[in-house]
């Protein structure tokens, strides 16, 4: 089980601002860290973890939707695994046979349609999006605690 804290909400406007407003709230992370994200197709999730990846250095972040899980290294050899499970059936073996193994102590695990929260040595955090009109979003971030 997981218990959230709501560390923030914001509203935007558009998809920069969704973006910029994002990264500047983000801005205090160090790695390693997850998020996953949660909300309804096309709501800014995958534009959400390109953002996070240009932050960090890692500029060539695409929709995983049809590869499902994609990995980078930026010049500092940091990594970021981008996951979109959306099309995933088992999502649990999938993690634990195509992605976890690759999970380091140094890495940014972002996660979308994610349908479980795995136990990972390293800050966990969700982030809800909700769209409120043609580019708005609602967004809250919470820190994830197991309460196990």
């Amino acid at each position: 089980m997981w218990e959230k804290e709501l560390l923030w909400k914001c509203n935007t406007i558009s998809t920069f601002d969704t973006s910029k407003t994002v990264v500047s709230k983000l801005n205090g992370l160090v790695s390693p860290f997850s998020i996953y994200l949660d909300g309804e197709i096309g709501g800014g999730k995958t534009t959400v973890c390109k953002s996070i990846g240009k932050f960090y250095g890692f500029s060539k972040i695409i929709s995983s939707s049809f590869s499902k899980v994609s990995y980078h290294q930026n010049s500092n050899k940091k990594d970021l695994i981008h996951c979109d499970f959306y099309n995933v059936v088992n999502q649990s073996e999938f993690f634990y046979n195509e992605v976890f193994d690759n999970i380091t102590s140094c890495c940014i695990f972002l996660s979308e349609w994610s349908s479980f929260i795995y136990e990972l040595k390293m800050q966990q955090f969700y982030m809800k999006i909700i769209t409120t009109g043609d580019f708005n979003r609602n967004i809250s971030f919470y820190m994830l605690h197991s309460t196990q």
